[in-house]
């Protein structure tokens, strides 16, 4: 029913005048993410910690900080997971400390804010349509968020997050060659 359904959106775009309406519309779902994923990943936690400055509570939500050292590596390694699976498996196991919603925020959060990157570009860029490139490209954006969260104190730098972060990435990949493999007007629809 699907790859019907695709099929048949593919005939109604072959329209070129539609062509252009669905990849401006493609750009805004793409910038849309960037700001919205932008906003959950760093931005949200940073008016967090500004608001509570400002309120008089000076203690960070988001990393331990040791009274006892001011070393950049101390505070990096008490703020870090570098186990895979550790902590994922400690909100499983340990489920009755957490609330449904920090363990579901935690994984499958974390799962599913990369999946429209890994939908959204091969879709808009040709060059991503080749496995390892984006495989790459998702692994480097998931790298470079978890090395800000920590050098800005507003997130620790969990492996596991980059791994659920990157199966996120791969499942939208998947996705979007199931949508271009079913659509019979490739060369039109995904140039």
């Amino acid at each position: 029913m699907l790859v019907s359904c695709l099929r048949k959106v593919g005939k109604f775009l072959k329209n070129h005048a539609w062509y252009k309406i669905y990849r401006i519309t493609l750009w805004l779902v793409f910038i849309l993410y960037l700001c919205f994923s932008s906003y959950l990943l760093l931005f949200q936690r940073i008016a967090t910690r500004v608001m509570n400055y400002f309120n008089g509570i000076y203690t960070n939500p988001y990393v331990y900080t040791s009274s006892e050292s001011s070393r950049y590596i101390d505070n990096f390694l008490a703020n870090s997971n570098l186990v895979p699976f550790r902590n994922t498996i400690r909100y499983i196991t340990e489920s009755d400390h957490f609330s449904i919603l920090f363990i579901f925020n935690n994984i499958v959060g974390n799962i599913l804010v990369f999946l429209p990157l890994g939908l959204l570009l091969p879709l808009l860029f040709p060059r991503h349509r080749k496995f390892i490139l984006l495989l790459l490209t998702v692994t480097c954006f998931t790298i470079l968020v978890e090395i800000t969260q920590i050098t800005l104190q507003i997130g620790q730098f969990d492996v596991d997050d980059l791994i659920l972060n990157v199966i996120g990435g791969m499942a939208g990949y998947w996705f979007a060659k199931l949508l271009m493999d079913n659509v019979k007007i490739k060369s039109q629809l995904f140039m």
